[in-house]
């Protein structure tokens, strides 16, 4: 337990600095310290209500998704069973990866976004991941198979380092400099995800808008 508080705080302190300092080298924008702590300190709260309801909907659709499995292995037989759990598991990963980039955009919009949190910056997230919904499940993907890489990396490292120079302390400092870096790298990659989609949503806003009082202009004239 104390464990995984430890680990909540340290995803929060990694998360908040690291989407304001990228959002602002994307837009150019450069903030002294005093700022940056202002802001986060004001905003740490947002992510993690989002996060406890993206939580809360994780285990909905995978509660879902198991009584899914239940149906078909109960009322299907053959080789209608066979491509019905084919069928699943192809829209059970696609479900991941697209709920993961979801929560990743959600926490982002949370923290960058006046007035979003909770469901507000996940119904947000979506809307902005409309037209790029591939785009950003290719990029959860990367991170899955990036992760599992280092983490199996870092395991074999430990094990190898723990057996050579027998210090347990530096292997522990090694793999959670690792996992830090690779989080800190999600979060740019995400930053920078948010405000691609964002660019889009106003670029497909605005056309709407010029499509929407064309008709009027012609009309008038």
């Amino acid at each position: 337990m104390v464990d995984w508080f430890l680990s909540c705080v340290i995803w929060v302190m990694f998360l908040v600095p690291s989407i304001f300092l990228s959002s602002d080298a994307y837009n150019g924008k450069k903030v002294n310290t005093k700022e940056l702590l202002l802001r986060i300190g004001a905003r740490w709260k947002r992510p993690v209500i989002t996060g406890f309801y993206m939580a809360l909907i994780s285990i909905s659709i995978n509660l879902l998704f198991l009584i899914w499995i239940g149906i078909i292995l109960v009322a299907a037989k053959g080789f209608l069973l066979v491509a019905l759990i084919l069928a699943a598991l192809i829209v059970g990963v696609y479900c991941y990866l697209y709920v993961g980039a979801v929560w990743m955009l959600s926490l982002v919009v949370s923290v960058l976004e006046d007035g979003s949190c909770g469901l507000k910056a996940i119904d947000r997230a979506g809307e902005l991941m409309r037209g790029k919904r591939l785009q950003g499940c290719i990029i959860k993907l990367f991170f899955v198979l990036t992760s599992g890489t280092i983490y199996t990396l870092a395991f074999a490292m430990n094990k190898k380092i723990e057996a050579a120079i027998q210090m347990p302390m530096f292997t522990v400092i090694l793999q959670t400099f690792l996992i830090c870096a690779f989080k800190f790298f999600v979060f740019v990659m995400f930053t920078v995800f948010y405000h691609e989609c964002k660019k889009r949503h106003e670029e497909v806003g605005a056309e709407g808008d010029v499509g929407l009082y064309e008709p009027i202009s012609s009309v008038k004239a």
